[in-house]
């Protein structure tokens, strides 16, 4: 006996590449003829322990009755080796009827493992057994971390599958689709393209001469940091920076990179030094339709390398998002609806609810709906239906307010279960935290989160600001408000986050600046019954009678049931004494009091 030290001893921890395979149907091949198909998968066994893993220095760690488990310490060889086993599987049973023919599923995933003598353990091998059962037959599947160990080394197709949910994994895996060149009747890649539709982008390191070292660390420092942001925003596929370094130091056709990277959208551009100073160009390009959607030049002084980095890392995450957002919007607006993935209806629908109608919002729900039983396991379009209940009760047009209040509160209960990471999602449960549960202490946690994750998230800035101004510190919330509309000058709500601040203002006692924003509101949206309540308020208490009396009748042909007893029960002001002031004032201006 041992006293178990020499098997301590032996545990290694390593990063690997994990193969797994298995039959397909291999219950129903072996009940139809069980001698002839264990005995034809021994063979292939045989085979592949004399003269396939060797070749490739692939280690069998165990079979698994009708698959086996491969370690393989390089990327590029696992994938090699992965073509070989299917080519030798298929030659074998190519004379074989297509329903009795052995066909093997093979999944990989590179990842840190635990390794004793004989087995290796770990989260990376269930992540393999769960990727083999996403291929079909013939075909080899990877996960996301093993296709960027081999972008720049391996002739092969690459298809992006989008993500997957796997029972017991607690995020989705983005898989892709590996096929041999070797293999006969070799084919391109099709368009990559996410189960969601949602849209894919890599940024490049930014071309500089080869020389200048320190431009290439400013390069790649920038493609760095952009990836890293980007990666946080929910609606958008972001190729792994380790991936892109791929392209460095060399300029790239933008069609075969975007082929190669398997997106549409490629963010990319040059830097140089040009006596004191630092110039350069930076360029979003949609490598499908290979035309650049936005641009910006670098002018700076060399005298601060990172600041330059900063101003081009700054650059475009204040522009891409929203740039990629209006040429989805336009791509989307083209197709019929029954031709749209889930990412297009989410736009559309989004479109119909800044409408602020009742026939937008209607419509509104049509594409939530269809975008969540399209891709059940995006987050995003439950996120957005939890949007639409909150603003439809701020719009005035719930026919209950606390049916719309708690499924408000389910849908972001949902999206946050999908992706506990999702910043919309952590907004929206803040805000709602707020107007419902009124528990500030709660909504500034989701708020903090939200931030946190991705500290340009415009609606989280927003929605914190009333968070704060209802609580007592309006000043706190003017801050808030106007960094909400610094981040997003363009944002297709500007009308919300104009009529945030003028709230914020309207808290603050700042009457004047209260009713400049509300109408600057009202200019960008007539419809929006929010702006038009602090206008009507502020008005009133500015003295403006007359000018207040017609904004109420303005307000009234919009919601002809509002009245002030159910907007004093909606608004969720600790300051008891400011709402009643408040209340009397939109009496004062001539709004029905209600019961």
């Amino acid at each position: 006996m041992t006293d178990g030290t020499e098997a301590i001893a032996t545990i290694e921890r390593r990063e690997a590449s994990i193969l797994v395979a298995d039959i397909v149907n291999s219950v129903g091949l072996i009940e139809a003829d069980e001698d002839a198909v264990v005995g034809r998968w021994r063979d292939f066994l045989a085979s592949l322990e004399a003269g396939i893993l060797p070749r490739f220095e692939a280690k069998l760690v165990k079979s698994l009755g009708d698959g086996f488990l491969l370690e393989v310490p390089d990327p590029i060889v696992a994938a090699r080796c992965a073509f070989a086993i299917q080519r030798e599987m298929g030659a074998r049973e190519a004379g074989r009827a297509s329903d009795r023919r052995i066909r093997l599923r093979i999944g990989i995933h590179h990842a840190r493992v635990i390794a004793d003598r004989i087995d290796i353990f770990g989260e990376g091998v269930n992540a393999a057994a769960r990727i083999a059962s996403a291929a079909e037959g013939g075909q080899v599947v990877v996960s996301a971390e093993f296709r960027d160990r081999i972008v720049d080394g391996l002739s092969a197709d690459v298809e992006d599958l989008g993500e997957r949910s796997f029972k017991n994994m607690a995020r989705p895996v983005r898989l892709f689709l590996l096929a041999d060149p070797e293999a006969r009747g070799e084919r391109r890649p099709r368009r990559s393209r996410a189960t969601d539709g949602r849209p894919s982008i890599a940024v490049l390191p930014l071309f500089t001469p080869e020389a200048d070292e320190d431009m290439r660390l400013v390069g790649e420092g920038f493609a760095e940091d952009v990836t890293s942001y980007m990666s946080r925003i929910g609606d958008l596929f972001v190729i792994s920076q380790l991936t892109t370094l791929g392209f460095r130091g060399r300029r790239v056709d933008l069609r075969e990179a975007g082929e190669a990277l398997g997106v549409r959208y490629i963010v990319s551009g040059s830097i140089r030094r040009s006596a004191d100073r630092v110039r350069g160009t930076l360029d979003l390009s949609d490598t499908t339709e290979e035309r650049t959607i936005w641009s910006t030049r670098i002018d700076s002084r060399i005298a601060d390398m990172f600041a330059v980095q900063d101003e081009a890392v700054n650059a475009v995450i204040r522009q891409v998002a929203p740039s990629i957002h209006r040429a989805e919007l336009h791509r989307a607006r083209r197709k019929r609806p029954t031709d749209l993935d889930a990412y297009g209806l989410m736009l559309r629908a989004i479109e119909h609810i800044g409408d602020c109608s009742p026939e937008g919002f209607a419509t509104a729900r049509e594409f939530l709906v269809a975008a969540i039983a399209r891709a059940p396991h995006y987050p995003t379009p439950y996120a957005w239906m939890a949007r639409w209940h909150s603003l439809r009760m701020g719009q005035g047009l719930s026919d209950d307010i606390r049916a719309d209040s708690r499924l408000a509160i389910d849908f972001a209960d949902k999206a946050l279960a999908l992706d506990p990471m999702d910043p919309l999602a952590l907004s929206i449960k803040g805000h709602m935290t707020v107007i419902v549960a009124r528990d500030y202490r709660a909504a500034r946690d989701y708020f903090a989160r939200a931030l946190e994750i991705e500290p340009n998230a415009s609606l989280a800035w927003c929605l914190s600001s009333l968070a704060f101004a209802y609580d007592g510190d309006a000043t706190s919330g003017v801050v808030r408000a106007q960094r909400a509309l610094d981040l997003s000058p363009f944002d297709p709500f500007s009308f919300y986050l104009r009529c945030t601040l003028a709230i914020c203002h309207w808290l603050a006692d700042e009457q004047d600046l209260a009713l400049e924003h509300a109408q600057a509101a009202l200019r960008l949206n007539r419809r929006f019954t929010a702006a038009l309540r602090v206008a009507i308020c502020a008005l009133a208490l500015l003295g403006r009678a007359a000018e207040a009396q017609e904004h109420v009748a303005t307000l009234l042909a919009l919601e002809p049931d509002f009245n002030v007893h159910a907007y004093r029960g909606r608004l969720p002001l600790t300051d008891l004494r400011k709402l009643d002031r408040f209340c009397a004032a939109m009496l004062e201006a001539g709004c029905p009091p209600g019961r």
